[in-house]
């Protein structure tokens, strides 16, 4: 049956392929038959002979035209491009209906031929009219066919081609076949194009070819999402749908590109990674973002410490940026801790290399109001009035309640949130600079505190504020200068949000409490380095008699805000 329905597609497949004109020189050749039925022409048959030799002699010759040019196609694409691409010219529409209208004319005009002295009369004339119909539309075939050869010996038109023959029936096969007999993924022609664009320095060609790779991923991806294919725990299939594309292809591909130092090409082919793993999530099939997340972090982990590798970490980290956004508003809470480890974890590798300080500010920035700010806003308008319901102690180090994604994405948003704000205290240990503007790390975490303000989510609000204010405290310690400015920001956040007193909870749990557990730890570090007895690191500023302890300094800081505060209202 199976066999039926595709023989059934594929006859479907070439009659539809015709154009009008040919379907209009074919009902021409059938009105002028029925003409001559009702009103029969006198003839000499060595002339009807004739004519029908001379139809199937032309139309022979159209035959072998048709092979010369397929042929001169097939050799110009395997040598130009790839040899899997030359299935394009075989197995297109164009050329299979070609070869049937040619193959059924000859066979009409030599069944005419062969029986011409035993038919009547009014049936000969007939059939030369339908011969000659059929003749025409040959001809105009041929005319298509030729045109569409000339078509894909072009970059674009190849491209355009390969993106026509690929249906979601098709490319599930393919991805089965691959599996099963381990044929090449389906995407595998499309990549060794790319590549071989490449090495012969096409970069326009190697650009459309990313450009496709997109366009049929994400395509694939919302059409059997449509059809309720590539559930994970339903369909075999589904990982190995993009798996070998996002984790082997494009990183190679992105590496190739580098090597030729064409960076863009490289970034679009980062930017293709990103958009078929926001097409998963999109899609509700987060597992493709999880190989969206590998791939960026095999393509982060083969840049260069150069100006360009420089380009291709941002881009990467722009990307892991973007998608954690859309996983957080989707939302998609059990992919966010993958991706935000492996985006904290890229930062972490970034920042050790100690590059200079004016390589990280953008996006150390972005990391926050546009990553971290912007995702949990998001999140929260899911997931708002369910959190604030929660009884759950916000301030504890683990979240109680583990097997809870959604509050898990709290906590993970927290803990990578202040991992990376002491990897970039540790540069500073280091390197005696500030990878990031105090005005970056300072407006960040003040626009995180808000965002989860304006959704009145008081226990995250209050545990986000805490570590504001622990950073501020670090800060102090590290460069007493750049740290006179905090208190301020949170004199204004009193005043902006709708709670205004969340801040002072805040500030008295802080002095109850004490610092929170993972920056009290890199305070401790600092107790030891700045010991007057120890060998200190280079530092931006050394410890000295009036440095305040925690439980001192965070009397004067809430000293501060309230004045600020009492300012800022009576002005």
């Amino acid at each position: 049956m199976r066999v039926q329905d595709q023989d059934w597609k594929w006859f479907l497949r070439i009659v539809q392929s015709y154009s009008v004109w040919e379907w209009r020189l074919v009902i021409v050749g059938v009105i002028g038959a029925l003409f001559f039925l009702v009103a029969p022409l006198e003839y000499d048959v060595s002339n009807a002979n004739q004519v029908l030799s001379t139809l199937a002699t032309a139309q022979a010759s159209l035959l072998a035209i048709v092979f010369s040019v397929s042929i001169l196609g097939v050799q110009l694409i395997a040598n130009r491009y790839s040899a899997r691409m030359t299935k394009l010219i075989t197995s297109s529409a164009a050329f299979q209906a070609t070869l049937v209208l040619l193959f059924a004319s000859v066979a009409f005009d030599l069944f005419l031929l062969f029986n011409l002295p035993t038919i009547p009369s009014q049936y000969t004339i007939s059939g030369i009219s339908i011969a000659a119909g059929l003749a025409l539309a040959s001809g105009v075939t041929l005319n298509r066919h030729v045109n569409s050869i000339l078509a894909r010996s072009t970059p674009e038109g190849i491209l355009e081609a390969y993106e026509e023959s690929v249906s979601v029936e098709d490319f599930r096969e393919a991805v089965s076949k691959s599996v099963d007999s381990f044929d090449q993924h389906p995407l595998h022609e499309l990549h060794e194009l790319v590549m071989s664009a490449l090495s012969r320095h096409e970069w326009a060609t190697a650009k459309n070819g990313i450009r496709y790779t997109n366009r049929i991923s994400v395509r694939i991806i919302e059409q059997e999402a449509a059809r309720g294919n590539l559930w994970s725990t339903k369909d075999d299939l589904s990982h190995k749908y993009f798996r070998t594309p996002l984790e082997e292809y494009l990183p190679r591909t992105a590496k190739e590109a580098t090597s030729s130092e064409e960076i863009d090409l490289a970034e679009d082919a980062i930017k293709t990674i990103s958009d078929i793993g926001q097409a998963g999530i999109s899609s509700h099939r987060a597992y493709i973002a999880s190989q969206a997340v590998s791939g960026l972090t095999s393509t982060f982990q083969d840049t260069q410490d150069n100006q360009e590798g420089h380009r291709l970490r941002v881009a990467v980290l722009d990307s892991c940026r973007t998608l954690l956004v859309e996983a957080l508003e989707k939302p998609a809470p059990h992919m966010v801790s993958s991706i935000l480890s492996m985006y904290r974890g890229r930062i972490r590798v970034w920042l050790i290399k100690d590059y200079d300080k004016w390589t990280y500010r953008h996006h150390l920035r972005d990391f926050y109001d546009r990553g971290i700010a912007i995702g949990l806003d998001l999140y929260l308008q899911h997931y708002g009035e369910y959190l604030t319901d929660c009884t759950i102690d916000w301030s504890s180090r683990n979240n109680p309640e583990s097997s809870n994604n959604v509050t898990n994405v709290i906590f993970y948003l927290r803990r990578y949130s202040i991992e990376t704000t002491l990897n970039i205290f540790r540069y500073i240990e280091r390197n005696d600079e500030w990878p990031i503007l105090m005005t970056g790390l300072r407006d960040g975490w003040k626009e995180i505190c808000k965002k989860s303000a304006e959704h009145e989510v008081d226990g995250i609000t209050r545990i986000f504020i805490r570590h504001y204010i622990d950073i501020a405290y670090i800060v102090y310690r590290l460069d007493r200068e750049k740290a006179s400015t905090w208190s301020g920001e949170v004199a204004h956040l009193k005043g902006e949000i709708p709670n205004g007193s969340i801040v002072d909870e805040a500030l008295s749990e802080s002095r109850r409490e004490g610092m929170t557990s993972r920056l009290d730890e890199f305070v401790s570090v600092l107790n030891r380095i700045q010991e007057p007895e120890s060998t200190p690191k280079k530092f931006i500023r050394e410890v000295t008699d009036d440095t305040q302890e925690y439980s001192e300094w965070i009397k004067s800081f809430q000293r501060e805000i309230q004045s600020t505060y009492e300012e800022y209202h009576a002005g």
